[in-house]
């Protein structure tokens, strides 16, 4: 990471702001996100989608329209944000790198 980079946000830090800005987004139709993983040497963080999320269609445009863009516009040390389902993973944007 160069010394001008942003520093990759806590866990905690990212908890609070799912709860906070993401969560009621998607709490409108009785879905629910959570922090899964979150890895500063890859700049990757994983979400894991539960409730009514987890069977919808339209959950890959609201990951990658919504979700993963709020993400990485207010962290911007974020470079790829994961979609995780019951073990099914969907990435967005950024290099896809092995666990």
């Amino acid at each position: 990471m160069a010394a001008d980079s942003p520093p990759f946000p806590a866990d905690e830090l990212l908890r609070e702001y799912l709860q906070n800005q993401i969560l009621p987004l998607l709490a409108i139709d009785r879905g629910c996100v959570e922090l899964r993983k979150a890895d500063p040497v890859t700049a990757r963080v994983v979400l894991r989608y539960s409730g009514t999320c987890a069977g919808c269609p339209g959950l890959t445009v609201t990951h990658e329209r919504l979700v993963a863009p709020l993400l990485r516009r207010t962290f911007p040390a974020i470079v790829e944000v994961e979609a995780s389902i019951d073990g099914e993973r969907r990435p967005s944007e950024g290099p896809s790198t092995p666990e």
